[in-house]
Order: C-alpha cells, then sequence, then structure tokens
C-alpha cells in the first residue's frame, strides 16, 4: 500500500494538513497533533523507501519517495490554505499575488501529482472488482466442488481452477 499511491492517500495528506492546522491553532505550545499527522502521513512512505533502498528494490524505493511527496506537498499547502483562513485572508488573494510562474508550477505540481494517484486508484478499484467478481462465480458454479487452486490471467482474461469433486 505504500508503494503505490492513490487518491485516497492524497486524502490522507490533505486530513494530515488540517491536523497540523487545527494542532497550530491552540495558544500552548502542543505539538502532539501535528505530529501524529507527520508520524502517520511522512514516516511510513520514508521508511519504505529506505527498505526499497536497502533491498534494491527500484519499485518500493519509487512509490514510497512519491508518497512520501504527495504527503509533504499537500501537507504544505492545507496548512498554507489553513493559515491565511485563520488570518482572516482570503487563500485565493495569497494565490493572485504569486507570479504567473509560480501559479503555473503550483497548479502543475498538483496535477502531477493528483492524476497518476487518481489512475492507481481507479486500476485499484477495478482488480478489486474483478476478484470479487470471481470470488463470487467459483462460489456459486463450483459450489459441490472443492477449489484447490484459481488463477486468474488478465493478459488473455482467463480463470484457471484446479478443482476435486465428481
Amino acid at each position: 500500500a505504500r508503494t503505490s499511491p492513490t487518491i485516497w492517500d492524497v486524502l490522507i495528506a490533505i486530513a494530515g494538513g488540517i491536523a497540523g492546522v487545527i494542532g497550530s491553532r491552540k495558544k500552548e505550545a502542543n505539538n502532539i497533533v501535528p505530529g501524529v499527522a507527520i508520524a502517520t502521513a511522512l514516516m511510513p512512505p520514508i521508511c519504505t523507501a529506505g527498505y526499497g533502498l536497502a533491498n534494491g528494490n527500484v519499485r518500493f524505493l519509487l512509490g514510497a519517495l512519491y508518497l512520501f511527496l504527495i504527503n509533504c506537498v499537500f501537507i504544505m499547502l492545507i496548512n498554507i490554505v489553513g493559515t491565511r483562513i485563520l488570518m482572516r485572508k482570503s487563500p485565493l488573494t495569497s494565490f493572485k499575488e504569486l507570479s504567473i510562474k509560480m501559479r503555473i508550477g503550483l497548479i502543475s505540481l498538483i496535477v502531477l501529482l493528483i492524476l497518476p494517484a487518481s489512475y492507481s486508484a481507479v486500476t485499484l478499484t477495478i482488480e478489486q472488482a474483478r476478484k470479487e467478481g470471481i470470488k463470487q462465480f467459483v462460489g456459486k458454479e463450483f459450489a459441490n466442488y472443492t477449489v484447490i487452486n484459481q488463477v486468474y490471467k488478465s493478459s488473455n482474461n482467463e480463470l484457471v481452477l484446479t478443482v476435486v469433486g465428481d
């Protein structure tokens, strides 16, 4: 899960940013809420990246670094927006104050982070629906048999079953 981020990971990063804003709103120095947000959003992907680096697994490394980047960017953006709102300034006003290059860069960064995560979420959802459909099909059509093994070959849309029974 830490090596193929989805759009849900973006939503988790946004929730971590909101937690950081809430934690910074308190008058006394309280680092518990932002600490938990950082611990849950940033530490697992960076640890997974370290694991991937140590084992030479480039897929783990790049996927975990991508999730880390998503979390960093969206926690930062939500903190900026939240701080602006708490200061009674419109976030849109500060966005308009940015140069055109900065606006294009910021929007491009957000789009570049969200598009692959959205694609990954759609792919994951389709795969889960396919697995559930196969499970229901096998349970219904082969109810009187014992299914020892089942393999779905997506390349040619083939389900291979090893069954025991009459």
